[in-house]
């Protein structure tokens, strides 16, 4: 009889087992790369180039001045989308992580391939993906953009790009851009996906371009 409570007692412990086993896989922060921007660009002999602004976990705990950079940028070719992280995994020391991905980015070249709609179907297929990600053009490669692009007020990479889109959208100036709104208007065929245009080249002929809201009606061709 004493032995009931002890035996009544045992599934319950069983059961608790089963919900502690569940962090066998759990990762720890200094060992994951986090991607905060992802680049696409157009390759050679069927292939694509990938671009990844991998954000430093280590820099955002540092409380006084560090030479350690916040964020670092690589780019390496790769025959579609979903091999990518595993090619990035081998060159990379940490594990490849899209958790804090913040913005989808492709070249102008690119964009206009006819191609391109198959690569970004690929982007839908990874689960850590986000579709409500923004989805942004560059006029240059977006190696270059990457490179070139220095936010000087913001140090936190991870931040600038969430900001700076949101803001704008907010203002009016840029449309909205969201991946799962590029799925929707491309295949009702019926549309046009309007997508924020950025660059970092400077215009050196030294004329002003008027701005979309200094035309008047019959004036655009």
């Amino acid at each position: 009889m004493k032995n009931r409570p002890c035996i009544s007692h045992f599934p319950f412990l069983i059961f608790v087992l089963l919900l502690l086993s569940g962090c066998w896989d759990q990762t720890n922060i200094d060992k994951r790369a986090y991607v905060i921007a992802i680049g696409l660009d157009k390759g050679e002999k069927n292939k694509i180039n990938i671009t990844y602004l991998i954000s430093n976990p280590e820099f955002s705990k540092q409380e006084g001045p560090s030479s350690e950079p916040s964020h670092e940028i690589i780019t390496f070719p790769a025959n579609d989308f979903i091999s990518a992280k595993n090619t990035a995994n081998s060159i990379v020391a940490k594990e490849i992580t899209y958790n804090m991905l913040s913005v989808m980015i492709v070249s102008e070249e690119f964009s206009k391939d006819p191609e391109f709609i198959r690569y970004m179907y690929d982007v839908t297929k990874d689960r850590e993906i986000k579709h409500n990600n923004p989805l942004v053009v560059t006029k240059e490669d977006v190696s270059t953009f990457l490179t070139e692009n220095k936010p000087k007020l913001e140090t936190r990479i991870h931040k600038y790009f969430e900001f700076i889109l949101e803001n704008a959208n907010k203002a009016g100036l840029i449309p909205s851009f969201k991946l799962h709104s590029y799925f929707s208007i491309t295949e009702s065929d019926a549309g046009l996906f309007l997508a924020p245009y950025a660059t970092t080249q400077r215009t050196t002929s030294g004329k002003y371009t008027a701005g979309e809201d200094e035309f008047l009606a019959g004036e655009l061709d």
